[in-house]
């Protein structure tokens, strides 16, 4: 029996164990939004310019569909439509990135379908991701089965969760599994996983006075290596701050290069129904041109959003600069809810 064979038998037995036979659907709850993005993008790169102004159409979809008691199913969708993007055809993505079935228990909770696993503590930009992306950059679960066990102050989560190519098929069989303690003001976590490369590390998190600090270590293999970060979240005033150091690629996929990093955020709200949000980075990753040396990258931004109980309109400038290559950016959202 061919592995994708396997991983599809023991995901529908996990689906008949955790449906049972006389389930009667209950209503559908579907939430969501509905938002138009534009923007003008100018790059400058080896002496020439490129100037573009993508136009994205997109939504996420949010359902619930009661199955019998205890038992739901649920799925996340974030469809879109893009033009201006680069290629000369409009570009469309579905956008599945869960689909699974769920059954609540006073202390154990087991699922199945595609789902999310997330990882880490670090907020700004992960250092490490199970899960897959979408080409709109949102996450995308895993394909495969857990179970979530709750015996206060621990909870312990193991399952089969395997990547999957755009057609959603397994394309190996993968394993993960985490033992989380929550003792007064500390979180601790162990991970342990084998998908696309096997690894483990450790997350923490701790409220030290009017501070959340938190951080995590990762060694993976295939080739070994190490990542990891930590970081500081607090207020200032009305000003909620973040600052964070880190040893890991730009996305935290597990096949990409790691590089230092570091990140500032700021958020604080404006009037009645503005906020304004604020973000720094640095980075080192390898030249492009000569991979022995690494070239500085920094990055900013600063959005700011007027928030309404039926939409949200937002206006965000940013910068990239480095390695040769300049991006001025300016965006304009606009995001109705439902």
């Amino acid at each position: 029996m061919t592995r994708r064979r396997l991983a599809g038998l023991v995901a529908a037995l996990l689906v008949a164990a955790l449906v049972p036979a006389a389930a009667q659907p209950g209503p559908l709850d579907l939430r969501g939004e509905v938002g138009v993005d534009t923007a003008l993008v100018a790059t400058w790169a080896a002496g020439t310019r490129d100037t573009r102004i993508p136009l994205t159409v997109r939504a996420r979809l949010e359902a619930e569909l009661p199955l019998a008691a205890g038992v739901r199913l649920a799925s996340v969708a974030s469809p879109a439509i893009a033009v201006g993007t680069g290629g000369d055809d409009p570009q469309l993505v579905a956008g599945l990135q869960e689909a699974r079935i769920v059954r609540r228990g006073t202390t154990l909770d087991l699922s199945a379908g595609l789902e999310r696993w997330p990882l880490g503590e670090l907020r700004l930009a992960p250092a490490l991701r199970l899960d897959g992306t979408l080409p709109t950059g949102e996450p995308r679960g895993l394909v495969g089965a857990r179970a979530t066990a709750f015996v206060h102050p621990w909870r312990l989560r193991v399952g089969v969760a395997s990547p999957t190519g755009d057609d959603l098929v397994p394309d190996r069989l993968g394993a993960a599994a985490s033992l989380r303690l929550d003792v007064a003001q500390v979180t601790l976590e162990g991970h342990a996983f084998r998908t696309v490369r096997p690894g483990g590390g450790v997350t923490a998190s701790a409220t030290v006075g009017d501070l959340v600090v938190y951080g995590e270590a990762w060694l993976l293999h295939g080739p070994w290596e190490a990542r990891g970060g930590a970081g500081l979240t607090g207020y200032l005033g009305d000003l909620l701050w973040t600052a964070e150091a880190a040893w890991a690629p730009p996305d935290g996929a597990l096949e990409a290069d790691a590089r230092p990093a570091l990140r500032l955020a700021g958020s604080r709200a404006i009037g009645r129904n503005g906020n304004l949000d604020g973000g720094a980075g640095l980075a080192l990753p390898t030249s492009r041109s000569d991979p022995d040396r690494r070239v500085a990258q920094v990055d900013a931004y600063l959005a700011w959003s007027v928030d309404r109980p039926e939409a949200t309109l937002t206006v965000r400038p940013s910068v990239v600069h480095g390695d040769g290559v300049t991006r001025l950016g300016a965006r304009l959202s606009l995001t109705t809810y439902f």
